[in-house]
C-alpha cells in the first residue's frame, strides 16, 4: 500500500558536548520535543467526544467491499488532524473511501492555549475510543496535538496516539471529495429534532433500489419515489454513522452535486460536523474524476479566476478542503511533500507526456491522440468525454479520465484560451 512519509525538522541540530567523563554526543532525536500546534480544554466535554467518536467510527469503518478484496481487508482508521485559520479540524475517510468525515471545532468549542497551523495523522485505537466514551460533561478535558500525534486527558481517562503513515489513496479521496463538496448545493435544511426522527429509523444493512429524501412538512423523509425536490442518497443505510451525533444537533443541512454524492452538515451549538456520501457504496471518492481535468487545465489570465483556478488546484492535490458551511476552500497543511502532483496521478503523468511528444492532433474541432499500440479518436458531446481506447471501454469515467481524454483536453483548452 503506497504511503506518504511526514517531513519533520528537528529543533536543533545534534553536537557534541562536553561532559563529566569527557565528550559526549547529543542527538537532536534524543531530546528533542515537539512544540504542539494545538493544545487547550474543551469546552463542551461530552458532545466533543460523541462528535469524535463519530470521525473515529467512519474510519474504522468499510461500508463496500469489492469481490477480489474480501481476503485482504485493511483496517484505516486514521483520522488526520489539521489546525489552520481558527479552526481544529478531525478529518477521516471509510476503508473504502466511499465516506468522509469532517469535525470543525471553532474557538468556542476549545479555550485554546497554544494555538498554529499544523497537521498530524493518527491512529484512532481502542484506548483512545475508551477514553473519548468515558468523558462526561463537567469533566476537564485537555487535548494537545502536534506533528508527532495527539493526546486527550480527563479526570477519568487518558490516551495518547502517534502520528502514522497517511495512504496515498486518502490523499487522492480528499482531491475527489472537495472537488465534489465544492460543486454541492444545498438542498433542504431541517431542524436537529426533525434530522433524529428522519435517520432513527435508517436501515443498518444494505438496501436494493435508490432511496430519496424530500421535504415533508417541516421535517423530511425518505422514499423510494423521488419527486421534483427529491435528493437521491446512494447507500442510505452508510448515514447510520450519524446516530450517536444527532442528539446533539440543532439542525441538519443536506447538499447534493450532479454526480449522485451528497454532504449532510448537522450543526451543535459551538461545532459541525460533515459526513459526505459517494454516489453509491461501489463508488468510492477516488480522487481520479473530476480532479485530474482541473488539475490538467491551463492557469487562466484573468487574476480573480487565477485565484478560483489556484483554490481548485489546491482542492485536487488534497492540499486544500471544502467547507460547505462557510462556501470557501481552506488549507490543509499537510506535514510531507506533495510537491510532484504526477506521484499521485501518473495518468495526468503520462497525458503531458503525450501532450509534450506531440501525439495529440485536433482535427475540426476533435482530437485523434496516438497511444502506445494505436491512434484513438477523443470526442465532447455534451459536456461528456468518450474515448474509444481498451482503458476507457472497461471503466469509462468511474475511475476519472483516460490518458487520451487529459491529453486532448490539455490541448483543446489550450487553444480555446
Amino acid at each position: 500500500m503506497e504511503a506518504l512519509d511526514y517531513a519533520y525538522r528537528y529543533a536543533r541540530e545534534s553536537a557534541v558536548e562536553p561532559g563529566p567523563k569527557g565528550p559526549r554526543l547529543r542527538l537532536a532525536a534524543a531530546e528533542a520535543r515537539e512544540t504542539p500546534f494545538f493544545s487547550g480544554r474543551l469546552e463542551s466535554p461530552r458532545r466533543t467526544a460523541d462528535l469524535l467518536l463519530c470521525v473515529a467510527h467512519v474510519a474504522g469503518a468499510r461500508f463496500y467491499t469489492p469481490p477480489n478484496m474480501l481476503a485482504r481487508l485493511i483496517a484505516l482508521a486514521d483520522p488526520l488532524i489539521v489546525r489552520g485559520g481558527e479552526f481544529l479540524r478531525f478529518e477521516s475517510f471509510s476503508a473504502c473511501r466511499g465516506v468522509y468525515c469532517r469535525l470543525d471545532l471553532p474557538p468556542q468549542a476549545l479555550e485554546a492555549e497554544a494555538a498554529r497551523e499544523g497537521c498530524t495523522n493518527v491512529d484512532f485505537n481502542a484506548p483512545m475510543r475508551t477514553a473519548l466514551t468515558r468523558i462526561r460533561d463537567g469533566d476537564t478535558v485537555r487535548i494537545e496535538v502536534e506533528a508527532g500525534g495527539v493526546s486527550l486527558e480527563s479526570e477519568r481517562a487518558a490516551a495518547v496516539e502517534r502520528k502514522v503513515q497517511l495512504p496515498l489513496s486518502w490523499l487522492r479521496g480528499f482531491a475527489s471529495v472537495q472537488a465534489a463538496q465544492a460543486e454541492m448545493s444545498e438542498r433542504l435544511r431541517i431542524s436537529g429534532a426533525e434530522a433524529l426522527r428522519l435517520l432513527r429509523d435508517t436501515p443498518r444493512t444494505r438496501t436494493g433500489g435508490p432511496v430519496f429524501v424530500s421535504r415533508a412538512g417541516s421535517g423530511a423523509r425518505f422514499s423510494t419515489t423521488g419527486g421534483a425536490d427529491s435528493v437521491r442518497v446512494g447507500g442510505i443505510e452508510r448515514l447510520k454513522a450519524l446516530t450517536e451525533a444527532l442528539r446533539h444537533a440543532r439542525s441538519l443541512r443536506v447538499f447534493a452535486a450532479d454526480d449522485g454524492s451528497t454532504a449532510w452538515l448537522l450543526e451543535t451549538p459551538d461545532s459541525r460536523l460533515t459526513m459526505a456520501l459517494s454516489p453509491e457504496p461501489s463508488r468510492g471518492f477516488s480522487g481520479e474524476g473530476k480532479a485530474l481535468m482541473d488539475l490538467a487545465a491551463p492557469a487562466p489570465d484573468h487574476a480573480v479566476a487565477r485565484l478560483r483556478a489556484a483554490d481548485i488546484a489546491a482542492m485536487s492535490a488534497g492540499m486544500a478542503g471544502f467547507d460547505l458551511a462557510e462556501g470557501a476552500p481552506f488549507r490543509r497543511w499537510l506535514p510531507f511533500d506533495t510537491g510532484t502532483i504526477e506521484t499521485m496521478y501518473p495518468r495526468l503523468r503520462d497525458a503531458r507526456e503525450l501532450v509534450r511528444q506531440g501525439r495529440v492532433r485536433i482535427e475540426n474541432g476533435e482530437a485523434w491522440v496516438a497511444g502506445s499500440n494505436a491512434t484513438y479518436p477523443v470526442r465532447r458531446a455534451g459536456g461528456k468525454w468518450r474515448c474509444l481506447c481498451p482503458w476507457f471501454a472497461r471503466h469509462g469515467v468511474e475511475r476519472g479520465y483516460c490518458k487520451h481524454i487529459l491529453a486532448a483536453s490539455i490541448v483543446l483548452e489550450g487553444e480555446s484560451s
